[in-house]
């Protein structure tokens, strides 16, 4: 799943691809700010109902992002978001 402006600079609708605890994973800040469509949000919490692992990703990012969100005036940059994926092994 990849994600560039479109032509007039907008970001595309995230889309799910197949796999569903890829698809989590990859959507989950997403799911996090709100910023899915309802079908995919439904899509994505059925599959955290079923799915340990991911549930647990789930409760870990929902902490951190809050943590996150109470020390920082401004969003954090996707860049710092990647970084952390990246060190957790994500």
């Amino acid at each position: 799943m990849s994600e560039t402006p479109d032509t007039h600079g907008s970001m595309p609708e995230p889309r799910l691809g197949g796999d569903p605890c890829l698809d989590a994973l990859n959507l989950l800040y997403h799911y996090l700010d709100n910023e899915l469509t309802d079908e995919i949000r439904i899509t994505i919490t059925t599959h955290m109902q079923c799915c340990d692992p991911c549930l647990s990703r789930y409760e870990f990012h929902t902490e951190l992002h809050a943590v996150l969100r109470r020390r920082s005036v401004q969003q954090v940059p996707e860049s710092l978001r990647d970084k952390i994926a990246k060190e957790l092994g994500l």
